[in-house]
């Protein structure tokens, strides 16, 4: 394909940049712009027919848009685009979207500083060949995907800006129309005692530094959690990374972009829960290999048909990393063993047990063979000061922390708290298209052994 062709296949919010002749559409429902590209005048009604579909067409659409440079077909304007060589694609912080038809392309888009932003690509499931992200100063390390990512669409890129105002590339490859968009949403204070009300929903941060802690393994699309969620997590992966130093946990499903259950898109939903951006399943720290969702025992099935660790098999557990992982949350922003906080006054949860979390954990689910090594591991944490009385008591009660059947290859966190507010640029559903797959949560999927791995969105009911 040459490159006038390539030109030729942008539309911009109405700024269409291009060699060859071409069109572009704008919707009086959607403001959204189309350009409709041909190589010379033969090429114009095949083109239309393959971007519009053929019933819309009628007879004389070609023709008039070849005398007159403008017709309609339902409530989509067609009109002749411009043609501007050379001309920056932009996705400015005045607009919130933009559109592009089949080709490669390099897109500007400019984030705001010291906010949440998602960048997003919505289209047709299949329609994305390769997407890149290429972030600016204190982005060096942004990169799009995830461990088990699909390369299926939506695909979204969700990271937090530096102090400064920045601009990221974004280099996407399609074979179809294709829509680029950007949610931004303010970060998550330090904590101060806010209410975890009204928050909205985020799409979990890529690692952007070797010591975050955490890798994500599910598909960017299903990494969806409240705000607060992802401070609180942010900050125990890392305390979790300086203390240990061992490998990076996985973070597996959360919610869908729109705060909907993992995989609606797809026609079968992965939880019975995970709704609002409140629920988490983290992959179980390994003391060997990856820290991903795998199981680290031997499952059995147990009546009525569910999935549980056999008796004294668990193999390769970080049950002192898990422990103490899990703690840091409980504990909050600060302990006393932080140097840093001693010189600094603490704020103290409404119990009066210790310091304010960033977001209160409701309960955490496992299964009983990992449960026993994690409180084993807990008493000796607390042993050496590295855990609060408050925070070993509630860790070694049954309302917390509680055995779960199919909680096998990973942990699930279940936050306190109203639902996240899903931002207006993340408010869309995908219907489910008929693709063959088999539902990746099918409980009969779970594997055992270490190695043995079972998907991103785990096989639990949750």
């Amino acid at each position: 394909m040459r490159l006038g062709r390539r030109f030729s296949e942008l539309a911009l919010l109405g700024l269409v940049s291009c060699i060859e002749p071409g069109l572009h559409a704008r919707s009086s429902l959607t403001e959204a712009p189309l350009q409709i590209p041909y190589d010379h005048e033969d090429a114009l009604a095949p083109a239309l027919e393959r971007e519009l579909g053929k019933d819309q067409l009628r007879t004389g659409h070609a023709s008039r848009l070849r005398s007159e440079g403008s017709a309609s077909v339902g409530d989509v304007r067609l009109t002749r685009a411009r043609s501007l060589l050379g001309e920056r694609i932009e996705l400015g912080l005045e607009q919130d979207s933009l559109t592009l038809l089949p080709g490669r392309w390099t897109v500007h888009v400019a984030v705001p500083a010291r906010h949440h932003v998602t960048i997003g690509v919505r289209g047709p499931a299949g329609a994305l060949r390769k997407l890149t992200i290429i972030g600016g100063p204190g982005l060096t390390r942004l990169r799009s995907g995830a461990l088990a990512d699909d390369g299926r669409l939506p695909a979204f890129v969700s990271f937090e800006t530096p102090r400064r105002t920045a601009e990221v590339l974004v280099v996407i490859d399609v074979d179809h129309s294709v829509q680029v968009l950007r949610a931004v949403a303010e970060r998550f204070p330090s904590i101060d005692g806010a209410a975890a009300e009204a928050l909205p929903l985020v799409g979990f941060p890529s690692p952007t530094e070797g010591r975050a802690g955490y890798q994500l393994e599910t598909p960017p699309r299903y990494s969806f959690v409240r705000a607060d969620v992802a401070a609180a997590l942010k900050r125990a992966f890392k305390r979790t990374k300086r203390r240990f130093r061992r490998n990076a946990i996985t973070i597996g499903d959360a919610s869908q972009w729109n705060g909907g259950r993992p995989a609606t898109d797809l026609g079968h939903r992965r939880h019975i829960s995970h709704e609002g951006g409140r629920d988490v399943d983290l992959g179980l720290p390994s003391m060997q290999g990856s820290s991903r969702i795998w199981t680290r025992c031997r499952v059995v099935r147990t009546p009525p048909d569910r999935a549980e660790c056999a008796e004294d098999s668990v193999v390769a557990f970080d049950a002192e990393r898990m422990a103490y992982f899990l703690a840091t949350l409980i504990d909050g922003p600060r302990r006393a063993e932080d140097d840093a906080s001693r010189h600094r006054p603490k704020a103290v949860s409404p119990s009066g047990h210790g310091p304010r979390p960033h977001a209160e954990i409701e309960a955490i689910l496992l299964d009983r063979a990992y449960i026993a090594e994690v409180r084993e591991a807990l008493a000796k944490l607390y042993e050496r000061g590295l855990v609060g009385a408050a925070t070993f008591a509630q860790l070694s009660e049954g309302r917390l922390l509680r055995h779960s059947p199919w909680h096998v290859d990973h942990v699930h966190l279940r936050f306190a708290g109203a639902s996240a507010v899903t931002p207006e640029a993340l408010d869309f559903e995908v219907l489910p298209s008929n693709t063959g797959m088999v539902a990746a949560d099918d409980p009969s999927d779970a594997r055992s052994g270490p190695r043995g791995s079972t998907p991103a969105g785990s096989a639990a009911p949750d």
